[in-house]
């Protein structure tokens, strides 16, 4: 058995532990490779990232270098130009003017005059010296050779400048502007003392020369001399002074022949101290030549010494003796290896294909080498001549000079780990895996216990159970057949005595106490363990089993010994005891199904039921057969009433268990609906709180709004709501000007209509849609109706912006006809087809909307249809006006009829009896008017409703476009027809007409007036940039408020200014005022009209700075502060522009209203007043909307403060204030006021989207059209 054991563990654990290693092998290789991955891929970023700070502080280094050298080459330019042009005598010279000439060979030896040496010791530029070989005097020397130094004399002014201008700033210092003919005659700028005579002496032209300097052996002079063009030489040392410089040379031409060689010498100074104050720790800039990679700039440089950049690197490092050969043999492989790395770039300089400022190929140009075991990066650039025209440095140099950047390479020291390295990792790695195997032993070990214990010791309980079992059968069986003979004998005999089935009754019972004696060892008051009782359970089954057969072995000879002739009831015995072991069964059975019943109950209980039933045993043969005769009717009757009772109890069971199920079912179900109720009102909620927290300012925020309403409809199922959102989306896709998603969200919401509705398509509406509709009915077919005409417009608006952008793109006022016929041609090829099929089905969905009016036409404005049959009309004259000719002019007839209708209403309306209603006066007018008044008007218990009035000015300004529509529409209808002299009428009195105009129409109108004329082949001069201009802006009136008590108010105030300079929220046609307030309120820049651009920045500018000083000379005194209130309101009175007379003007007007109603006047008087009131607010609404910006941190909003009541604002200012957000809380800040408009900001984004929104709410767009339509269905 504990072989058994062992397999049993070693067969589970082993898979176990196979299957662990390889998911711990599987798992560390994994994550190795990953973190090898992780180890490339942040080493190239890390690489690439010290690349990029290499190029950026390189690239900026090497523009300004670039800039420097080519201004010296200008310098170098200009004066070869004047050269040139004395030359050929375009440069008028003084004769009289008179110059302080002397040779340097005078100078040395004093013979020069005195007040030669006077003027040097001033300053070097009062004297004009110039060198020679072999004749000093001036007087002395060659015709040719004195023009040339009065020439050079005379132009100097320039070389003098340019040599000043560099001195005083520049990054390359001119040392010596000088000229050398051919003579050896020398003229320089500035005349210093040099001592020519000291130098070393020039042999290339020969030795018989007193001077031993030769400008005309230098390499530059023989350079240039041979070579046109301006080159740069490499870094020398002067032959003179002995100092590091550069030298830029060219020559010069007279009359086609050499004349000299002009030259400048400078020193490069200032432009390695640049580079070297722009480095940062661990950086440093090198300059060196391509010959040689001769360095004049480095921080190991501390002479003026020529070397090279690789020598110089290396220098003190080879230098030391201290170092082994092992070592030394190391940093020369090092500077080797940098070295030939540096050679290779500036190969590639020459001969590669790269891009610096794109950051093409940039590579090659980067160096990685080390120095004593420290890594370093350098990337290496050139400067080159940027004059494209004058690129000449070739064949001299590919570059004038090398600039490079060095800097650490820090990419060992940035990475997270090193996995070369990485015993931290491992050691933590292989302890995991310790641990892990550990705990799998300690798995297998509890897994061998269990098996043991559950296992191994009741199996052995089990043997000795079966080895007992055994031996009593076998003792059972010997006494079997030790009593068969006598068995047989009584059998023979036919007469069975008392005392044989007494004995056989006894041994059966003796057998059974022995049974019950071996199932008492194993009950549940012996063994205590819940498996052990499982066990027991099973001994009951085996015991129970067991009795069955003996009592069929007892019963078989029963038979045999019942069965004889004077037995004849023995089969009736033989059937009771048959059910008796069939009620034996039954309750086993019972007890199975009851396992709390323990062995030795059940085995009392059988035999309690078997010597209930075999109480015959004690009786004699005949006795016993009666006895079990009149007992079998009573046990059967007993065992079928028990069987029914208890087939009664489990279906009443069963009925019962089935009605609680039934119970349970809605219950569960009312929770789920409860549950699901719950989560939609949360949903609804937080749909409410959105809403109520949304900013409507931002289409952004509109479209998340509505986008998460969408969602939340559809969690709810609720498609009204649904269609409604998808609604919202297409408008605010629509504001947008993007027609085709517009499209798209207006469909989907006309399709859930249709849905409610029942019908599939549009074209089924007429037939399904309720005609008798009252109530509330009508307000939902107007929605719907709504949505219809919305589809409709998204789609013809996707047409029309195609065509109106392609035409606009292809007019060109000086393209012939040709270029206009391909461009229109290409038009059609391209764009035709899409564009008549969004107006084919934009004019099904139209006539759709025509159709509804025949059902409830009363539900729909005339403004409304108008529009629509306007709308048909214009998409069937762009289709096909030929074939839509009859439709187009039923259309035209009814729009007219339309039209007229609601003219005359209108002049109803402006001629009946005149109320106090119009002289409510409206917000967006500005007007004065006496308290006093306004308090009795109030007092008259006359609505007033301004909002009805607003609404109603709003559609009259509609009608006042769409009568200018409709003569755009005659005139597009005429050009189509070929008629151009009256589409030109129509087109121009589309333009004249109405006081208002829509700038969409205009743009239309517009266009087709140019593409009518290019046809025609007009002029179109007086098309100028006004009416070309379709959106013009509102003029405004800019108050600037300021409060000059914290330096934080200059901050906001200079940031503010310059962010209206930068976004151009001023523009000319607006006025600006500033005032500020402290202890009193002072206008410090009256009301002034802004001209053009540049007065505003003039303007803004000239205020920052006097702003400063103000801030600066102002002292707070909180106990005589001014509140801002105070001010604000004390500002509004500035910012008026009406006088005291026309105050006066309108009060008394007022008056007279309060006269004529009080005395019940005459119609004709009152229409008198009405006309002048109205006269004085036509003067007065032309003034410009006023806006103040309000600078102050105070708190304390909602302090108390006076109102001046004698003068009251109509038009009503916006106040925007702008206030710390970290000091002040915003929630104070809440007014509301009938004077102003007032609006708190927190920072300067805000002001910028407000002051746009207030220029751009009086525009009218093609969009506000469209809704001024839509809210007057």
């Amino acid at each position: 058995m504990k072989l058994l054991i062992v397999r049993l563990v070693i067969t589970v654990s082993l898979p176990i532990l196979v299957g662990v290693a390889l998911v711990l092998i599987v798992f560390y290789s994994n994550l190795m490779d990953a973190l090898y991955r992780w180890e490339q891929d942040s080493a190239s970023w890390i690489n690439q990232t010290q690349q990029q700070i290499l190029y950026n502080s390189l690239f900026s280094q090497q523009i300004i270098s670039q800039y420097s050298f080519n201004q010296m080459q200008i310098h170098l330019m200009l004066m070869n130009s004047l050269i040139s042009k004395y030359n050929n005598g375009q440069i008028k010279v003084n004769q009289t003017t008179q110059s302080a000439k002397c040779s340097l060979r005078e100078l040395i030896f004093n013979e020069c005059p005195y007040y030669i040496y006077t003027l040097l010791s001033k300053n070097e530029l009062y004297v004009d010296l110039y060198f020679v070989r072999s004749v000093f005097k001036f007087e002395l020397l060659t015709i040719e050779q004195q023009n040339f130094i009065l020439m050079n004399n005379i132009l100097s002014f320039y070389s003098r400048a340019s040599y000043l201008a560099t001195q005083k700033e520049g990054l390359l210092v001119i040392k010596s502007f000088y000229n050398s003919d051919t003579t050896s005659v020398l003229s320089a700028v500035p005349s210093s003392y040099k001592n020519v005579t000291n130098s070393q002496f020039e042999y290339c032209l020969g030795s018989n020369f007193i001077e031993p300097f030769d400008p005309r052996c230098r390499p530059w002079y023989l350079f240039s001399q041979q070579h046109k063009g301006y080159f740069f030489y490499e870094p020398y040392r002067d032959a003179v002074l002995g100092n590091l410089i550069m030298t830029l040379s060219s020559q010069v031409s007279k009359n086609g022949q050499f004349q000299s060689v002009n030259s400048i010498d400078f020193d490069m100074i200032e432009i390695t101290k640049q580079s070297n104050t722009s480095q940062m720790a661990n950086q440093y800039s090198v300059l060196f030549h391509e010959f040689n990679n001769i360095v004049f700039s480095h921080p190991l440089l501390s002479d003026q010494s020529l070397i090279s950049w690789q020598d110089l690197e290396f220098l003190y490092i080879l230098d030391n003796k201290l170092m082994n050969q092992f070592e030394y043999d190391q940093v020369q492989e090092e500077k080797n290896i940098f070295t030939s790395q540096l050679l290779n770039s500036i190969e590639f300089i020459k001969q590669g294909n790269y891009s610096i400022q794109q950051q093409i190929n940039l590579d090659k140009l980067l160096q990685q080498w080390s120095k004593l075991g420290v890594k370093y990066l350098s990337l290496v650039f050139p400067i080159k001549n940027p004059n494209i025209q004058f690129q000449n440095q070739e064949p001299y140099s590919n570059s004038i000079i090398l600039l490079a950047r060095v800097i650490v390479d820090e990419s060992d020291d940035l990475k997270l780990f090193n996995l070369l390295n990485i015993n931290y990792i491992k050691v933590p790695l292989i302890i995991e895996f310790v641990l892990v195997c550990l705990a799998v032993f300690i798995f297998i070990g509890n897994y061998g216990y269990f098996q043991i214990q559950q296992v191994q010791k009741p199996i052995e309980i089990l043997i000795q159970f079966l080895k007992k079992s055994l031996q009593q059968q076998h003792q059972c069986q010997i006494q079997f057949y030790t009593k068969r003979e006598d068995k047989q004998t009584i059998l023979q005999r036919f007469q069975p005595t008392k005392k044989n089935l007494q004995q056989n009754c006894c041994k059966k019972q003796i057998k059974l106490k022995n049974e019950d004696q071996t199932n008492t060892l194993f009950s549940p008051s012996h063994v205590e363990t819940p498996i052990q009782t499982t066990y027991n359970n099973l001994n009951n089954l085996i015991g129970n089993d067991k009795n069955i057969d003996q009592q069929k072995t007892m019963l078989i000879f029963s038979k045999n010994n019942l069965l004889s002739r004077n037995n004849v009831e023995e089969p009736n015995i033989i059937d009771q005891l048959d059910s008796f072991a069939a009620k034996t069964k039954r309750q086993r059975y019972y007890s199975q199904q009851n396992p709390r019943l323990n062995s030795t109950k059940n085995s009392n209980q059988f035999f309690q039921n078997f010597e209930s039933n075999t109480e015959f045993t004690n009786l004699p043969r005949v006795n016993t057969v009666k006895s079990i005769r009149n007992n079998y009717p009573e046990s059967q009757v007993s065992i079928r009433n028990t069987s029914q009772s208890q087939t009664s109890q489990d279906r009443k069971k069963e009925v019962d268990k089935d009605k609680i199920l039934q119970g349970l079912k809605p219950l569960f179900l009312e929770m789920k609906i409860i549950k699901q109720a719950f989560q939609n009102l949360e949903r609804l909620i937080n749909y409410q709180i959105d809403s109520n927290t949304h900013n409507s300012q931002d289409n952004m925020n509109t479209l998340y709004h509505f986008a998460k309403a969408k969602s939340t409809f559809q969690r709810l199922l609720n498609e009204n709501g649904l269609s409604r959102c998808y609604f919202n989306l297409g408008i605010i896709y629509l504001l947008k000007n993007e027609y085709s998603i517009a499209s798209q969200y207006f469909e989907s919401s006309v399709q859930l209509n249709l849905a409610l509705l029942g019908i599939d398509s549009l074209k089924q509406i007429n037939e399904n849609c309720m005609l008798n509709c009252e109530g509330d009915q009508d307000n939902w077919l107007l929605i719907f109706s709504k949505r219809i005409f919305a589809f409709a417009y998204s789609q013809k608006q996707i047409a029309f912006d195609i065509s109106y952008n392609k035409l606009e793109k292809n007019i060109n006022k000086n393209s012939s006809k040709e270029n206009i016929a391909q461009k229109n041609e290409d038009i059609h090829i391209d764009q035709i087809q899409k564009i008549r099929s969004n107006l084919r089905k934009a004019l099904d969905i139209f006539k759709v909307v025509q159709n509804l009016f025949t059902y409830k036409i009363k539900c729909y404005s005339d403004f409304f249809q108008a529009f629509v049959y306007q709308e048909i009309i214009e998409i069937l004259i762009y289709l096909d006006q030929s074939f839509y000719s009859k439709q187009i002019s039923t259309y035209l007839d009814k729009t007219r009829f339309l039209l007229d209708k609601i003219q005359i209403c209108k002049s109803r309306n402006n001629q009946n009896v005149f109320t106090l209603n119009e002289y409510k006066l409206s917000e967006d007018t500005q007007h004065m008017i006496i308290e006093d008044d306004l308090e009795y008007l109030s007092n008259q218990n006359i609505n007033c409703n301004s909002s009805s009035k607003y609404k109603q000015e709003i559609k009259y300004i509609m009608i006042d476009i769409m009568k200018s529509r409709q003569l755009f529409l005659l005139g597009y209808l005429a050009l189509g027809k070929q008629e151009h002299q009256q589409a030109l009428e129509y087109f121009s009195q589309s333009l004249e007409e109405g006081k208002f105009y829509s700038p969409y129409l205009r743009k239309k109108t517009v266009l087709n007036l140019i593409k009518l004329f290019e046809k025609l082949s007009f002029k179109q001069d007086f098309i100028d940039e006004q009416i070309l201009n379709f959106q013009i802006s509102t003029s405004i009136d800019l108050t600037l408020l300021l409060q000059i008590d914290s330096i934080q108010n200059n901050f906001v105030f200079d940031y503010c200014l310059e962010s209206i300079m930068k976004y151009k929220l001023l523009q000319p046609g607006d006025r600006l005022k500033v005032i500020i307030f402290n202890e009193s309120l002072d206008e410090y820049i009256p009301l002034t009209l802004i001209q053009s651009g540049h007065h505003i920045n003039l303007i803004l500018s000239t205020l920052q700075t006097q702003a400063k000083k103000l801030f600066q000379n102002t002292t707070k005194n909180s106990s005589n502060q001014l509140s801002w209130q105070s001010a604000l309101f004390q500002s509004l009175e500035n910012i008026q522009e009406l006088n005291q007379k026309q105050v006066i003007d309108l009060s008394s007007t007022c008056q007279k209203i309060k006269k004529e109603f009080s005395q019940n006047s005459s119609y004709e008087k009152l229409k008198k007043i009405q006309q002048e009131i109205k006269q004085k607010q036509q003067c007065i609404a032309k003034q410009n909307k006023k806006v103040i910006i309000l600078f102050s941190n105070q708190s304390g909003a909602k302090q108390p403060f006076k109102v001046d009541k004698n003068i009251f604002q109509l038009q009503k200012p916006t106040v925007l204030h702008l206030i710390d957000q970290f000091t002040l809380d915003i929630q104070d800040y809440q007014i509301q006021s009938e004077l102003f408009f007032y609006e708190p900001l927190i920072d300067e984004t805000q002001l910028i989207f407000s002051l746009k929104k207030v220029r751009g709410e009086e525009n009218n767009s093609q969009q506000k059209e469209f809704f001024t339509v839509l809210n007057h269905f």
